[in-house]
C-alpha cells in the first residue's frame, strides 16, 4: 500500500470516477425491476389503459372464456399483448398461429409470430371480432400483416415474461431485497474491516451484476427472487466499502466525495428509467443481461486498477455490539433519527417501486413510455442531486444558529411533500404529475445529509463512520415494508395510485412527527445536550466524508 500523499491528483480523480461508476451501477440493477414489469407491448398501450391487468404467463389470456361480440376492453388488451390479434368463432380457422408456443423461452430472434400470407385487401372472417381496425369493416391493418413479425408482451414485459403477479412484485422489491441486505450487512462489516477494501467492493460488484444478469433466464417468482436475493446480499457489502475507499483517499477533500458519489447514485437510479426505452428494442431479458454485463466488465476494471490505500482513524475496526448500544441505548437522538428515516424512506421506496407501473395505467394527458423514460430520468438526477446539495446548504448555514437545524429540515421537507405527493397521483396531466415529482424530490429528499449528520454528531467519534451503516440497514430494512403493503393491496388497475397517495401521506406524517420528537429530545439527551452547547460540531460534519454519501436512492 502506497501512502495517499505520494498518489498523483490525476490517479486520484481516477479514483473518484471509478467510485462513480460504481454507484451508478449499485443503483441501476436495484431498480431495474421497477421500470421493467412497466414496460407496455407496442400499439397497445390505449386499449390497455385502465385495464387490470394478469401476466399471460405464456398462456391464452383467454383460455377457457367465450369472448364477447363485441370484444370487451379486458379481452381486446390481452388479445392484443399475447399477439392474438383476431379472435374467430369456433368454427372459423385462425388465419394466423404462434411461432413458438412458449415465446419467452426462445431465443430473442425467435420471440415473434410466423403468420401465413394474406394480402392488404384481404377482409376478416368476422369484421366485429377486429381488434385493432376502427370501423366494422375495417382492411386488416398492416401492423398485423405477416411480414410485421410482432412480438408478444413475454418478450417486453418482466411481469408477463416471469410470470409475476402484484403481490409476488411487493415482495420481490421489499423483502425479498431488504431481507438478505439486512442478513449481510452484519457480516459485511467484519470483512471491511479486515479485508482489502478494494477485494471486497470488487467481488461485491461482481456478484451483484451477475444476479442481475441471470434475471434474464427467469421464467417464475422463485428463480426471480434468488436473483434478488443474490443482488441483496452483494449490496450488503458494497457501501461500507466504497465510503471507507473514499473516506481514505480523499481526507483532505471530504465534501468533493460526498458530491461525486450522490451524483452515482442519482445517476444511477435516472439510469434505470431507460430500460423502457430499451426493452421496447430488444426486450427486457436482454435489458437485465446487458447491464449485469457492464458491471462485470467494471468490477474487472475496479480491481485492476484501483489499489487499497493505507487505513485512517475514521476506517479504524470496530466491533457492532459496541456501535450498536451506543445507537440504540446511549443516545435517544440517534434511534430517534433511525425512526424519522424509515418513515422517509417507506414513502421514498413505496413510490420508487409503484411509481413507473402507476403512470403505465393511469392514463394521463400527455403519456407515452418514451417521453416518460426521458422525463423521469431528468427529474431524478436533477432534483436528487439538487436536493442534496439544498439540504447541505442549509446545514450549514441554519446549523451556525441552531444546532437542531436538521431536525427541522426534515419537517419542512416532510410537510411540504403532502401537497406534492398529491399533485404527483392526482393530476390528470402528465406533464404536471412530472413537475411535482420534481418538486417532491427536491424538497423531500433534501433531509438525509443533515439527518446523517446529526446522527454521527450524537454518538462517539469512534463508532461514527458505523452507525451511519446500521441507521441505513435499520432504516431500510423498515421501509421496504411499505412496497409489500402496496404489492398486496394492488388488483392491477390505476387504483394503485390510491394506495400510495395514503401510505405515503401517513408515512410523512409520522416523520414529521418523529423530527419534532428529535428536535424536543436534543436538549434532553447528554450526547445531544453537548452538541447543543458546540453547534460547530453539527454543521462541520455536514460537509464531511459521512455525510449524505451512503444514501440509498430509492427511485
Amino acid at each position: 500500500m502506497t501512502p495517499i500523499g505520494q498518489r498523483t491528483i490525476c490517479y486520484r480523480i481516477y479514483v473518484l470516477c471509478i467510485l462513480l461508476f460504481f454507484s451508478l451501477s449499485n443503483l441501476a440493477c436495484r431498480s431495474l425491476p421497477s421500470y421493467l414489469i412497466a414496460v407496455p407491448v407496442p400499439e397497445c398501450e390505449k386499449v390497455c389503459s385502465g385495464v387490470a391487468l394478469t401476466p399471460l404467463c405464456d398462456e391464452d389470456p383467454l383460455k377457457g372464456r367465450e369472448p364477447r361480440d363485441p370484444l370487451s376492453q379486458y379481452e381486446s388488451c390481452h388479445m392484443c399483448r399475447a399477439r392474438s390479434h383476431v379472435w374467430t368463432p369456433p368454427s372459423s380457422k385462425p388465419f394466423f398461429e404462434p411461432y413458438a408456443k412458449n415465446s419467452s423461452m426462445a431465443s430473442p430472434g425467435e420471440l415473434f409470430l410466423d403468420t401465413q400470407r394474406h394480402t392488404e385487401s384481404q377482409r376478416l372472417p368476422n369484421a366485429a371480432y377486429s381488434l385493432l381496425a376502427p370501423e366494422p369493416s375495417g382492411i386488416v391493418p398492416k401492423s398485423i400483416i405477416p411480414s410485421a413479425r410482432i412480438a408478444d408482451a413475454n418478450f417486453y414485459s418482466m411481469a408477463d415474461g416471469a410470470c409475476l403477479h402484484h403481490w409476488e412484485f411487493g415482495v420481490l422489491v421489499g423483502y425479498g431485497f431488504a431481507a438478505v441486505f439486512a442478513a449481510g450487512s452484519i457480516p459485511a462489516g467484519f470483512v471491511c474491516d479486515r479485508r482489502p477494501r478494494v477485494a471486497v467492493a470488487s467481488a461485491a460488484l461482481m456478484i451483484w451484476s451477475f444476479g442481475t444478469s441471470l434475471q434474464a433466464s427467469a421464467h417464475d417468482f422463485s428463480f426471480l427472487l434468488g436473483c434478488r436475493a443474490i443482488v441483496g446480499l452483494a449490496q450488503a457489502f458494497a457501501m461500507p466499502a466504497a465510503t471507507s475507499l473514499a473516506a481514505d483517499y480523499f481526507v483532505d477533500r471530504p465534501g468533493i466525495v460526498v458530491v461525486v458519489l450522490s451524483v452515482g447514485l442519482y445517476l444511477g437510479s435516472g439510469c434505470a428509467s431507460f430500460s423502457l426505452l430499451l426493452a421496447g428494442l430488444v426486450g427486457w431479458r436482454w435489458v437485465t443481461l446487458f447491464v449485469g454485463l457492464f458491471g462485470m466488465v467494471l468490477s474487472l476494471v475496479f480491481y485492476s486498477t484501483v489499489q487499497e490505500p493505507e487505513r485512517t482513524e475514521w476506517s479504524a475496526p470496530c466491533s457492532i455490539s459496541v456501535v450498536s448500544d451506543e445507537v440504540f441505548e446511549k443516545s435517544r437522538v440517534a434511534w430517534m433519527i433511525i425512526v424519522a428515516g424509515s418513515a422517509k424512506m417507506l414513502a421514498a421506496y413505496s413510490l420508487g417501486a409503484f411509481l413507473p407501473i402507476w403512470y403505465s395505467r393511469s392514463d394521463l394527458d400527455g403519456y407515452t413510455s418514451t417521453e416518460y423514460a426521458y422525463t423521469n430520468a431528468l427529474a431524478i438526477s436533477a432534483g436528487g442531486l439538487l436536493s442534496a446539495l439544498l439540504g447541505s446548504l442549509l446545514s450549514l448555514c441554519w446549523g451556525r444558529r441552531d444546532p437542531r437545524a436538521p431536525c427541522w429540515i426534515g419537517l419542512v421537507g416532510a410537510i411540504l411533500s403532502l401537497p406534492l405527493i398529491c399533485m404527483v397521483l392526482l393530476t390528470p396531466s402528465f406533464t404536471m404529475s412530472m413537475t411535482a415529482l420534481f418538486l417532491l424530490l427536491l424538497v423531500s429528499e433534501s433531509w438525509f445529509g443533515p439527518a446523517v449528520a446529526l446522527l454521527q454528531a450524537s454518538v462517539r467519534r469512534s463508532v461514527r463512520g458505523q452507525a451511519v451503516s446500521m441507521f441505513l440497514v435499520a432504516s431500510s430494512l423498515a421501509a421496504n415494508f411499505g412496497p409489500v403493503v402496496v404489492g398486496i393491496l394492488d388488483t392491477g388497475g390505476p387504483e394503485v395510485g390510491l394506495h400510495l397517495l395514503w401510505l405515503c401521506l401517513a408515512a410523512n406524517l409520522a416523520a414529521a412527527s418523529a423530527f419534532v420528537w428529535t428536535a424536543r429530545e436534543i436538549g434532553i439527551d447528554p450526547v445531544a445536550a453537548g452538541l447543543g452547547s458546540r453547534p460547530a460540531d453539527l454543521y462541520q460534519e455536514t460537509t464531511g466524508a459521512k455525510a449524505g454519501m451512503a444514501h440509498w436512492v430509492p427511485f
